[in-house]
């Protein structure tokens, strides 16, 4: 069976060159070890999250040659639940990373799902990386710290972890990263 790399970003606001070039290099990896490129937009944050963010991303990524079946994660749930959560405890997870070689963490405690009923993402990216087969991860090394959470989570459900490839944030002049959330632009 052929692997699968993704690339997911949350459809709050427009991708800035930090995101491009991680979707770029997660794209690359996958195509440099005859995975499948999969965009899955995690619309979890309904806050934020927009349709029109998402098409302007998909049309952005589009524009820059990177092209698949994109798939988002709509959820959603009827009242108000309390919030649901897992106890990480004392277990700890290795991480084999790509470019940082290896790392070892706590999983920590995590939201399952919120006070309003939707799925948080932790449990829906790892749910969802199960269900597509998705064995190649390439992201922010800012993640780096929750991947043990994660593989926490994909073990209690079964799944056999992904290779992971932790990429340097693109940071801007001043020295910051650059984060949809602090108005960084495309541009």
């Amino acid at each position: 069976m052929k692997g699968v790399g993704r690339y997911a970003p949350s459809p709050s606001g427009d991708l800035h060159v930090g995101n491009l070039r991680t979707a770029l290099l997660a794209w690359l990896f996958a195509r440099s070890t005859d995975r499948t490129f999969l965009l899955r937009v995690e619309d979890l944050d309904r806050e934020r999250s927009s349709d029109a963010a998402r098409l302007r991303q998909i049309a952005d990524l589009q524009a820059i040659g990177l092209t698949n079946a994109e798939r988002a994660t709509r959820r959603g749930a009827a009242g108000r639940p309390p919030t649901i959560r897992l106890r990480g405890g004392p277990v700890r997870y290795q991480v084999s990373d790509t470019l940082h070689s290896s790392y070892e963490g706590p999983a920590h405690d995590v939201v399952l799902q919120r006070f309003d009923g939707a799925i948080a993402y932790n449990l829906a990216v790892v749910v969802d990386d199960i269900d597509q087969g998705v064995d190649q991860i390439v992201r922010g090394d800012d993640l780096l710290s929750s991947t043990p959470t994660q593989l926490h989570l994909t073990s209690l459900l079964g799944g056999v972890p992904a290779e992971y490839v932790h990429v340097p944030l693109v940071r801007g002049a001043d020295g910051h990263r650059l984060a949809k959330r602090d108005g960084a632009r495309s541009e």
